[in-house]
Parts: C-alpha cells; structure tokens; sequence
C-alpha cells in the first residue's frame, strides 16, 4: 500500500530542523534571495520597471475608452461614437507609449538587462545551494552559511535544468493555446466556449506539469552529479500519484501567506525603511519554511525516512495511524 504522509508532518519536521539552524538558515535564505532583491532595489532606486510604462498605457488606453463609452454598455447607445476622432485617440496615446518605450529602453535598457541577466543567472544555482541547506538541517548535519555558495561550480547544469524544465514545461501548456488560438478562427458562438476551454486545458497541464518536475531540482541540489534528464525523470517517479499531496503540502501555507502580507502592512507604520527591512526578515523566515517542508518531502519520498541519532527512521504515515 502507498505510503502518505499529510502536511502536518512534514511541517513539523520543517520546524524540527529549523529550531537547531534558523539563523544559518535565514542567512543562506538572503543569499539565495539576493539577486531578487538586488534588482528589486536598483529598479525603485533607479525607476527602471518596465511594468509601469505597460501600466501607463492602459491608464490611458482606458481612459479613452470611457470618454467614448466603449466598455459601458449604460452610456455607450447614448453616445455618438466619431470611429475617426476614437482611432486618431488610440493612434496618439500609442505613439505616445512607443515614444516613451524608445526613451526608456535608451535611458533605462541597460540596467534592465544587466538586472535579469544577474537574476536569470544567479538565482538558480544559489537555490541549489540553500536547498542543500535545508536538507543538511532535516538531516541534523552540521553546515555554515557559506553552503549556500557550495554548488556554484554546478551554474551551467542548474541554467540547463531550469531551461529544460521550462521547454518541458511549455510543450504540456502547447495543446490548450492552440486550442486559443484556433478559437479566434471559430464563429462567434463557439469562440467564447473554445477560449475558454483552451485556457482551462493550457492551465490544469501546466499545474500538473510544474508537480511533475518540482523535484528535479531537489534532485539535483542533493545529488549534483546528476546529468539533467535524469534528474526530471526522478523527479517524475517520485511525483507519479504524489502530485496532489504536494499541492495539498503548499495549499497549507496559504495562511502563513496571508499572515506575511498583514503583518508586512503593520510594519509599514514604522516608516518604508524599517518596515522593508521588518518584512523582509518575515518573507525569509516564511521562505525557509515553506522550502524546508518540500525539502522534508523530497527526502521522505525520493532518499528515504531520516535516520535518527539513535538509528530510528522519521515516523511515516503507517506509524502516525498506530
């Protein structure tokens, strides 16, 4: 019989490890996070988010269908829509945000750049290395923060991993956007339903697929040696009939989530400064958490129960029953 394991334990087994090593922990944590908060800080520092220029546009794009009524149906018959004044209206804000777009990549292009290269390179290979962390506090071995930097020479295969597991990725999403894109061919009455459907295909595969490869990267922060196919084929076995207990596993931490996002408003009473920082240490300790619990998972279902000082397994889910 299949062994299952609830989230309540490996939660537990998350805090268990994470009594004896929370402050290493955190610190490997700011390291894993740190590109991410490097280029979070030089983008507000420097104003170079994109996001706000695509913002932008849509302010004004939307203001310029309410002054014609175009997405108000309680106003649109009332109003006399000049199709020649609406287009030339349309025309100006989108020559306006293509006028701000050249400027922006002139002025801005460089950092932005710079910024995704550090992250798009960095990050993968850091995680690996807190991964490795919070399998050595699971497993009550000794580590200093400079763990976090112990797979850095495995860069290259942890840019692969990430690569590979995004086209894997992208190939299950593939059968329901081309169901979108062949709605736009359909008459109007089947459209609307064949949109839908699509994005319900392209979403419920592109979930089951991200459970599919999550321990890949376990894999391979644990076993580095690992070549790359082989690392998402374990993590295939490992998840096969699994794939809901994880979801079940993160779904348990929407309260924590939740929690984070009250109190990092609370901490903005203190001034933006300490309360950055105050809700920084509080997403690192949630990070920490949550990772450690999927490190617990990994390790129970993938390597094996724990063995204790005294030569006892981690209880599984048989022995939680007795």
């Amino acid at each position: 019989m299949r062994k299952i394991i609830p989230a309540f334990e490996f939660r537990r087994r998350a805090r268990e490890a994470m009594k004896a090593f929370m402050p290493i922990l955190l610190v490997v944590a700011l390291i894993a996070t740190l590109p991410s908060l490097i280029s979070n800080t030089v983008t507000l520092m420097t104003e170079a988010d994109p996001n706000t220029l695509v913002n932008t546009f849509a302010d004004r794009l939307r203001q310029v269908m309410e002054k014609y009524g175009v997405n108000d149906p309680q106003i649109a018959g009332e109003i006399v829509i000049d199709e020649e004044q609406l287009q030339a209206d349309i025309t100006t804000v989108y020559d306006l945000y293509m006028q701000e777009l050249q400027t922006f990549l002139k002025e801005k292009g460089p950092i932005v750049l710079v910024l995704a290269l550090m992250v798009l390179i960095a990050s993968p290979v850091l995680t690996l290395g807190m991964i490795n962390a919070l399998l050595h506090a699971l497993r009550k071995q000794e580590f200093t923060p400079v763990i976090a930097l112990s797979r850095m020479k495995y860069i290259l295969k942890a840019l692969g991993l990430e690569l590979l597991v995004a086209i894997k990725m992208f190939l299950w999403t593939l059968p329901g956007a081309l169901l979108m894109v062949a709605a736009l061919f359909m008459p109007q009455t089947l459209m609307t339903l064949t949109l839908i459907v699509g994005f319900a295909v392209m979403l419920v595969l592109g979930i089951m697929a991200g459970y599919r490869y999550a321990m890949a990267v376990f894999v391979l922060a644990d076993e580095p040696q690992t070549r790359i196919r082989a690392c998402i084929r374990r993590s295939c076995e490992v998840m096969q009939h699994r794939k809901m207990e994880l979801f079940s596993l993160e779904l348990s931490f929407i309260g924590w989530s939740l929690l984070l996002s009250y109190v990092q408003i609370m901490f903005n009473a203190f001034g933006a400064v300490i309360g950055m920082t105050l809700g920084m240490f509080a997403s690192l300790f949630l990070t920490v958490y949550t990772n450690c619990a999927q490190a617990a998972f990994y390790q129970e279902y993938a390597v094996g129960p724990v063995q204790s000082a005294e030569g006892e397994q981690t209880p599984g889910m048989n022995d939680l029953n007795e």
